[in-house]
């Protein structure tokens, strides 16, 4: 069993092979589930109505119909969330619009014109909720962003995919690795003249009449010129290099990936270079790489690339 829901006479469950049970002292109705009730993702109980989400995106209901709530409409597809309550039914699509069908004539049943962009819904017998806008960085939501040092970076917020009346922000609180930006309360963030320590978790939360919502994060990384420190020569006869950042910015564990170094004997030959691939690990905001391919060698030269 995957799910479950209850109406006000009925029960409904939800197995995890997509089928249906359902239950009830009071109506046949409402317990007799049609034979196209198969491939069930997801259920939704009303006052004495049940809807079935099936995985190809389409809506089966049942049970009682005296105001048209299980008149699922002609068409109605690429549903990925549906509720129930009360004498109507709803049903949100993948394009983040929402279908309602039913009794749903009253004010509190009327969805906001040009109403989009929603992203879960909820019903009871008198009103409707659902989430329709989620904040987010244009362009770099959810996303990692490489900048070089000394670049200016401008972020901006916004409301995306939402009513015209829910889309007007009011406020903007920007933040970096989950700390606010003492000043940054505009449209936008400018990081002028970035450095590493300007790499970091970026959001915003915008906020309106309507309540904030925190956007999604953005990851910012600034590549910096690395200088090379004079290679350590160790007792098993290895060379152990260490680099850091020019501008003194620290580096930190997850820095590393984003490094490469190379190694040679040769400098007029461009493909003699050979990549170390020997662990790199980061001490006193440095990293360092021991050359397990240096020993016995008469000369050895070394760059490092951050990509």
């Amino acid at each position: 069993m995957t799910s479950l829901a209850a109406g006000s006479i009925h029960a409904v469950a939800l197995k995890n092979d997509g089928t249906i049970v359902t239950w009830s002292s009071h109506s046949v109705a409402v317990t007799h589930v049609p034979d196209s009730v198969t491939n069930v993702v997801a259920i939704a109980a009303g006052e004495s109505h049940s809807l079935a989400l099936r995985n190809d995106g389409t809506v089966v209901a049942w049970g009682d119909n005296s105001n048209g709530q299980t008149n699922v409409p002609p068409g109605l597809s690429n549903v990925v969330a549906i509720a129930a309550a009360g004498y109507h039914s709803m049903a949100l699509r993948d394009d983040g619009t929402i279908v309602v069908w039913g009794d749903a004539t009253g004010s509190y049943l009327t969805i906001p014109n040009g109403m989009s962009g929603a992203a879960a819904i909820a019903t009871s017998r008198d009103h409707m909720v659902a989430v329709i806008a989620v904040p987010r960085l244009p362009g770099t939501d959810s996303s990692s962003r490489k900048e070089v040092a000394g670049s200016s970076i401008v972020l901006s917020g916004s409301i995306s995919n939402a009513a015209p009346e829910l889309s007007t922000p009011t406020g903007y609180r920007w933040r970096f690795n989950g700390m606010d930006i003492p000043g940054a309360t505009n449209s936008t963030l400018t990081l002028s003249n970035v450095t590493r320590a300007s790499s970091g978790l970026y959001t915003v939360a915008v906020s309106n009449s309507y309540g904030a919502l925190l956007s999604a994060m953005t990851r910012l990384r600034v590549q910096v010129p690395q200088r090379l420190q004079l290679p350590e020569p160790l007792e098993n006869g290895q060379f152990r290099l260490r680099f850091g950042a020019s501008d003194g910015g620290a580096l930190m564990t997850n820095d590393l990936p984003g490094f490469e170094v190379w190694a040679t004997t040769n400098l007029s030959n461009t493909n003699a270079w050979m990549r170390i691939t020997s662990g790199m690990s980061v001490t006193n905001g440095q990293a360092q790489v021991d050359d397990a391919d240096s020993p016995g060698l008469p000369r050895r030269f070394y760059r490092v690339i951050e990509r």
